[in-house]
């Protein structure tokens, strides 16, 4: 990529990829009782400013994010970081710099499995558009082929099938929408997408497996749950144009918009109503797979973390010490946040997902863990219902267990991570399982 990086730093500023072990800062403050400090690549730099943005969590021990180092003068460095050990040692690539009138700087980025990543690069003032990609980590990304030139977001589903939104005209008929089959090496626009309004733009694109959301600046929802295959068009409710979105699952999800109205759909976003809820202080939504209705709600405009358990209709503040830019949750014993400014990485401790209280649980339900497929769990004086889920959502089994039982069988599930989730007592507790081979 030497190329390529005499481009980017052309400010001087040095192409930097390394392997970087961090120790990690002490928990200290009100906020500790949430979150703990995880090793960061950043932390050790007081003179810049860091902000995480699409934080992902991949796999089961890995975490990947694209940073914005806000430097001084109106300038500015785009790093990719990715880590494979649970934030120990971090695979950091800078590889886009600019300034106020000149420059580049990533303009979307995504990642499969946090080894597999694309990275879309706009050039100012021209607005040209370079696609970097990786199968072996940031510090391997390499130019493809030019991609569409209106293009703006991308997702991959596999190593080699993606989506990629490009901005339309302001005349176009339909959206620019673009497959590839092999990898973003070439991209085929698609006939059948759904009619444009006029002037409308696309605003922000999320993804939770096979599915996509795409809302745009008319109060438009584009969705697909099958890849970008085919595509439907839902109406937002109109107040405010939506800031935030959130999946659980492939069906229910929460949405915000710029006028402060929380909106819930049950059916992948075909169809919207507006929960009555007190106004949230925050303006970005995270869903916590394998919960029954559990969101988190953070923001750079306040300190803090607000929780609903109930799918947004009632909220609580859990904690009020960090101000986030990034936040990405795998499941509910699996969280992970930044400070935002001070490039800081924390993991939230497990949480009891109770309508009625939020409490810090450690999370031990069950083993042994990893486990080849029999878990026992701890015997209780209650019936309880066992969920079985993988990392995205999607359920595996189920059953009622009787009071004292503590023996549940996994041993038809693949090898992977799951959450078990038991439900008993007016509470339900939930712990991140690896299943390994025999």
């Amino acid at each position: 990529m030497a190329s390529i990086r005499t481009l980017f730093y052309g400010l001087g500023l040095l192409a930097l990829t390394s392997v970087l072990p961090i120790q990690s800062a002490a928990a200290q403050g009100p906020w500790s009782d949430v979150w703990v400090a995880q090793p960061s690549p950043f932390e050790g730099d007081v003179f810049n400013a860091y902000a995480f943005r699409d934080m992902k969590l991949p796999g089961p021990t890995s975490v990947w994010s694209r940073v914005r180092n806000f430097r001084p003068h109106g300038n500015h460095t785009d790093i990719i970081a990715f880590s494979a050990d649970e934030g120990q040692t971090w695979d950091v690539e800078y590889v886009a710099s600019g300034g106020p009138k000149d420059g580049t700087q990533i303009l979307n980025a995504c990642t499969t499995d946090g080894l597999h990543s694309w990275v879309l690069i706009s050039q100012y003032p021209t607005g040209d558009k370079i696609l970097l990609a990786t199968a072996s980590g940031p510090s391997k990304l390499e130019p493809l082929p030019a991609p569409p030139q209106n293009a703006s977001m991308l997702r991959f589903f596999t190593a080699t099938n993606g989506i990629l939104i490009g901005s339309p005209d302001g005349a176009a008929a339909i959206w620019p929408l673009y497959q590839t089959t092999d990898g973003g090496n070439s991209w085929k626009l698609m006939a059948q997408a759904p009619a444009h309004l006029a002037n409308d733009l696309p605003t922000k694109l999320y993804q939770l497996g096979s599915s996509l959301w795409l809302p745009t600046s008319k109060n438009q929802l584009l969705f697909t749950h099958d890849q970008g295959l085919t595509w439907q068009v839902a109406t937002l409710p109109s107040n405010g144009v939506l800031v935030s979105l959130a999946f659980i699952d492939s069906s229910r999800g929460l949405a915000l918009t710029d006028a402060d109205k929380l909106v819930r759909t049950t059916d992948g976003g075909n169809t919207w109503t507006i929960v009555n809820t007190a106004r949230l202080d925050y303006r970005d939504l995270v869903a916590v797979p394998g919960t029954p209705g559990t969101y988190l709600a953070y923001g750079t405009e306040k300190e803090g973390t607000s929780v609903s358990f109930d799918g947004g209709s009632t909220w609580k503040q859990l904690e009020s010490g960090i101000r986030h830019s990034g936040m990405a949750a795998s499941s509910a014993t699996r969280i992970w946040s930044d400070s935002f400014i001070l490039g800081g990485l924390y993991r939230a401790r497990s949480l009891v997902l109770s309508s009625r209280s939020a409490q810090l649980i450690p999370a031990l339900l069950a083993s042994p863990n990893p486990t080849t497929g029999q878990l026992q769990l701890t015997a209780v004086a209650y019936p309880r219902i066992i969920t079985f889920t993988d990392a995205i959502g999607r359920r595996q089994k189920t059953a009622t267990l009787p009071a004292g039982a503590t023996s549940f069988d996994v041993t038809d599930c693949s090898p992977g991570l799951y959450v078990l989730s038991c439900t008993g007592n007016g509470q339900t507790q939930n712990q991140r399982i690896v299943i390994t081979a025999p």
